[in-house]
């Protein structure tokens, strides 16, 4: 089982229907409106639950977009936004 964490070095601000987002100090600012917003909100579950909540919102099927949450999360990870979770040794 995976999942996301905002790294300690990522500044965030919410706004009704916005998410500022940016490393800090140094940036840039990232804006995250709509979906990606969403998908932010939804950052600490899994890919899974993160498609759910978003296909929910939209009133879609989430076989229709779970591809794309994931890509976004991917996406989101490769900027530093967003890390995945440590996993448990066995």
């Amino acid at each position: 089982m995976s999942g996301w964490r905002i790294p300690a070095d990522v500044a965030h601000v919410a706004t009704d229907e916005t998410v500022f987002v940016a490393p800090v100090p140094d940036g840039p600012i990232y804006t995250l409106t709509g979906v990606s917003a969403v998908i932010w909100a939804a950052a600490g579950s899994q890919t899974a639950n993160v498609a759910q909540r978003v296909a929910t919102e939209l009133d879609v099927p989430e076989t229709d977009i779970a591809g794309q949450v994931a890509q976004f999360i991917d996406e989101l990870c490769g900027l530093g936004l967003l890390e995945p979770l440590p996993t448990d040794p066995e």
